[in-house]
C-alpha cells in the first residue's frame, strides 16, 4: 500500500487518524522498549509457579517433622511446608533453631527481635508477618516490633545487637567496625557474636526461600514502615 493510499484508508474511518499518528504507533510497536515489554509479558506468562504442598505430597520424613510442627503451632505454616520439599533442609533448619536456643546468649524474645531485623533487611514479607506475631507472643508490642525493624529499639543494649545484625545482613557478612565495637562495649562476647551470625544465617535461609518461591503469606501482614 502506497503512502497516499494509507492516508486515504485511515481518513475514511470514524477515528480520523492522521498518517503521522499511524507512523508513530508503528514505530512504538517496533521499538526496542516495546520488545522488552513483550518479552516480559512472555516471561510472566510462562514462569513456574511454586505451590505450597499439602503434607501428604511430601516424603514421610517431612510429614513426620511437620506433624510435630502442627502439634506445637496448631498449623503448618506455608513456609515450613514449602521447605518440606526437602526433608533434609527442613530438619536442618529446625535442628539449628533448637540448638541455638540451648545455652544461648540471647533469650527467646531477643531471638525474635533478631529475626525481625534480618527479615527487614532482606525485605521478607513472610518472615516479617510471622515474627511480628511470634514477637508479640513473646511480649513485644506492635510498636516495639516496628522500632526493632528500624533498629531504634528503646533497650540500648539490645539495640546494639540489632544494629550489628543489620550491618552484617546489609554488608554480605562484613559488619562495620563501629557496630562490632558497640556490640562488645555493651558487654557481649565472642560466643554471642558467633551465635548472632548463626541466627542471621538461619533467618536469611528462610527469607531466601520466600524470596524465590513467593508463596502466600498465611500470617497477618506486618505493619508498614
Amino acid at each position: 500500500m502506497r503512502h497516499n493510499e494509507l492516508s486515504i484508508s485511515f481518513h475514511s474511518t470514524d477515528n480520523q487518524l492522521e498518517t503521522q499518528d499511524i507512523i508513530k504507533m508503528l514505530r512504538l510497536f517496533t521499538s526496542e522498549s516495546a520488545q522488552v515489554i513483550i518479552n516480559n509479558l512472555i516471561h510472566h506468562t510462562t514462569m513456574k509457579t511454586i505451590l505450597v504442598p499439602t503434607k501428604e505430597k511430601l516424603n514421610p520424613a517431612s510429614q513426620s517433622i511437620l506433624e510435630v510442627v502442627q502439634s506445637k503451632m496448631g498449623k503448618i505454616p506455608n513456609l515450613y511446608a514449602t521447605i518440606g520439599y526437602s526433608s533434609s533442609a527442613l530438619k536442618a533448619m529446625l535442628d539449628t533453631e533448637a540448638a541455638l536456643s540451648i545455652d544461648s546468649s540471647f533469650s527467646a524474645k531477643e531471638r525474635e527481635a533478631i529475626s525481625l531485623i534480618v527479615s527487614q533487611v532482606n525485605d521478607c514479607d513472610y518472615c516479617l508477618a510471622a515474627h511480628t506475631v511470634l514477637g508479640k507472643m513473646r511480649g513485644y508490642t506492635e510498636e516495639d516490633t516496628v522500632l526493632i525493624r528500624n533498629a531504634q529499639f528503646t533497650d540500648e543494649k539490645m539495640n546494639t545487637v540489632l544494629l550489628l545484625a543489620q550491618s552484617i545482613a546489609n554488608n554480605k557478612g562484613n559488619a562495620e567496625q563501629a557496630a562490632l565495637d558497640h556490640f562488645f562495649d555493651a558487654g557481649y562476647d565472642e560466643k554471642a557474636l558467633v551465635e548472632l551470625i548463626a541466627l542471621i544465617s538461619l533467618r536469611s535461609f528462610a527469607n531466601y526461600v520466600f524470596a524465590n518461591t513467593k508463596i502466600p503469606v498465611d500470617f497477618p501482614k506486618a505493619p508498614a514502615l
